[in-house]
């Protein structure tokens, strides 16, 4: 009877077969993570996990484990079906840290104790901070906080940011903002609440954060104060509120979203209105000839004249950055 190969097959046992390409302790794999002496070829060289002093080997992950693939299981279970066509996940690199040693010693050089993209301060603990080890920290950090992360559109930097569960807490009073490359970099810490805010202000009340499509963080606050800011954690815009009411005070929102040009929140009250970010790239007229009940956000050192900013002619000037909300009637629809 004719032996058929296996197509699935990756052991490459039937047919004519290139030796080189077996993942096998010993082979030419590059990153096989078994571990073999410097000058074996099968080293992986990203590989941080070295053997013990005592000689004892660490415990490794095969890629069969990495899969979920039971050992002694045939090498057709790890392959997967999407319609028709078979499919199998291998992965390329194992032990590939991210952040890198640079971004570690950023962190320990800050007033926080870090746990992945987690970070508390230590001025939260109830309890001497030295006294927490690894294990202790990550149950902390699980059953007390929770960390947002978010990430440029289209791939770049993402920011994260350590929030309590529990809303008004007099014990997490201080929390921080973390900007990053997508290989963990830090860019920028953004302390929150901002000097001058403390009193009115806590970690509980950020409600979303997210990036634009131009790289600008936006922070959006419970009461509709908007927070913008550049990859270096600089101020675009003073803080305003989305949904003003009356002198300094805001409206206390029920969701908010930020998407690739803005954000858009809406209140307990059905109220909504959403925020465009613009700048110098954008359309002059967009901004200097939008409806006269738009409210226009400019920075604070803007030179742009007051009959351009409040759309009393056609400037070809566009602030560097500026924003427009504008009020949506959806609270008589609401009801």
């Amino acid at each position: 009877m004719t032996q058929v190969s296996n197509p699935f097959d990756t052991s490459f046992e039937s047919g004519p077969t290139d030796t080189s390409l077996r993942i096998a302790g010993g082979g030419v794999n590059p990153f096989d993570d078994d571990r073999a002496p410097p000058s074996s070829p099968g080293i992986n060289p990203f590989s941080s996990d070295m053997d013990d002093e005592d000689g004892e080997e660490d415990e490794t992950t095969t890629m069969e484990d990495n899969m979920g693939v039971p050992i002694g299981a045939p090498v057709e279970a790890s392959w997967q079906y999407l319609g028709d066509l078979p499919y199998r996940r291998v992965p390329v690199y194992s032990n590939v840290r991210w952040g890198g040693e640079e971004a570690v010693a950023n962190h320990n050089t800050n007033d926080v104790l870090n746990y992945g993209l987690s970070a508390f301060p230590k001025a939260a603990l109830q309890r001497n901070p030295e006294m927490l080890n690894a294990r202790e920290l990550r149950e902390l950090l699980n059953t007390s906080t929770i960390t947002k992360v978010v990430g440029c559109p289209y791939g770049g930097p993402v920011a994260a940011v350590t929030l309590p569960i529990v809303g008004e807490t007099t014990w997490f009073s201080q929390t921080e903002i973390r900007i990053m490359t997508n290989a963990g970099k830090l860019l920028a810490k953004i302390e929150f609440p901002l000097a001058g805010m403390e009193r009115k202000y806590t970690p509980s009340d950020i409600m979303e954060i997210g990036f634009t499509d131009r790289t600008v963080l936006v922070v959006i606050l419970r009461d509709s104060l908007c927070l913008t800011y550049d990859l270096k954690g600089e101020a675009l815009l003073p803080p305003f509120h989305i949904l003003a009411r009356g002198e300094g005070k805001g409206t206390e929102l029920y969701q908010a979203s930020i998407f690739e040009g803005g954000g858009a929140v809406l209140s307990t009250s059905k109220h909504a209105a959403i925020v465009e970010f613009l700048d110098d790239h954008d359309d002059p007229l967009y901004f200097s000839t939008a409806h006269m009940s738009a409210r226009r956000i400019l920075p604070s050192n803007s030179v742009l004249a007051s009959t351009q900013a409040f759309g009393g002619g056609k400037g070809e000037n566009m602030p560097p950055f500026c924003g427009l909300v504008t009020y949506l009637p959806t609270a008589a629809f609401a009801r």
